[in-house]
């Protein structure tokens, strides 16, 4: 373990600034725009807690593009570690933006069931509807995910 991941002991906000203005350098350079998402996600998927918290602290963990947030996008992949990460940090389970989609609905339309479950046991409302009136079931309903369809079900009605 490297002296800087030692248990207790937090790397200064001087280092993680020189560290996200590095990483910010290295996507700017595949593309334009803000990528102030990208940073979350990468520091999530990487496992680095105290760069998220920092980041977390600085620009907001739920900062969202097109009212998708970080955890948005892992929620329709296996990723549940990451999700755990981004939510101890502070991410919100529901939806980042007026009437989007919730990480709940990504997790059910990618059939992603550990993940619905982990989203559900940290307050994802399974009765949310989106901008068009469709909830979670709606999405796994209209992919003919089975077993999802059953979960959802069993959970709006407990």
């Amino acid at each position: 373990m490297s002296k800087k991941n030692k248990p207790g002991k937090k790397i200064p906000d001087s280092i993680h600034e020189a560290r996200l203005y590095s990483e910010r350098r290295r996507l700017d350079e595949t593309g334009d725009g803000d990528h102030t998402l990208d940073l979350i996600m990468n520091t999530a998927i990487q496992g680095d807690g105290e760069l998220l918290d920092f980041l977390a602290r600085n620009f907001g963990i739920n900062y969202a593009e097109g009212g998708r947030h970080a955890l948005f996008w892992v929620a329709g992949t296996p990723d549940l570690k990451t999700a755990e990460l981004l939510i101890s940090a502070g991410s919100t389970v529901h939806n980042a933006g007026k009437k989007a989609a919730s990480p709940l609905m990504h997790a059910a339309y990618r059939n992603q069931l550990d993940m619905a479950k982990l989203l559900v046991k940290h307050g994802a409302r399974v009765h949310y509807t989106d901008g068009n009136g469709d909830t979670a079931l709606a999405f796994a309903l209209e992919q003919g995910h089975a077993e999802m369809v059953a979960y959802l079900n069993a959970m709006m009605d407990s």
